[in-house]
């Protein structure tokens, strides 16, 4: 939970391999999951019987998010499908306030119901 909190602070960049571009969208993630009501949001998760790390999981109950940020290929995303409720890319693309405005919150939230059955 300390490198959670920490990063939600801004105080860690998570490898030092990311640059400020990519720790910056692990922190959009971490916010828009705790938004839309995860109970608890990790950062840099190992799915189960899996090499690949994950940036971002939020986790409410009953679902797991899987948040994959930056540059990604469609084969994780596939294989990350396989170990979580959802799955989604934020991609560099974006334009800084996609991430601050409500529209990916949105379609969180509407995956979210549609998922829990709401």
């Amino acid at each position: 939970m300390q490198k959670t909190e920490s990063m939600l602070r801004g105080d860690v960049q998570a490898r030092d391999s990311e640059g400020k571009a990519h720790v910056d969208l692990k922190r959009q993630a971490a916010k828009l999951l705790k938004r839309a009501g995860a109970t608890s949001v990790d950062f840099e998760v190992k799915a189960a019987g899996e090499k690949r790390i994950v940036d971002v999981v939020g986790y409410l109950p009953g679902l797991k998010i899987a948040v994959e940020c930056g540059d990604t290929d469609k084969g994780k995303i596939l294989v990350l499908q396989e170990h979580y409720d959802i799955v989604i890319h934020m991609p560099y693309c974006h334009t800084p306030d996609f991430y601050q405005d409500n529209r990916l919150y949105e379609q969180i939230q509407a995956e979210i119901a549609s998922r829990k059955g709401w």
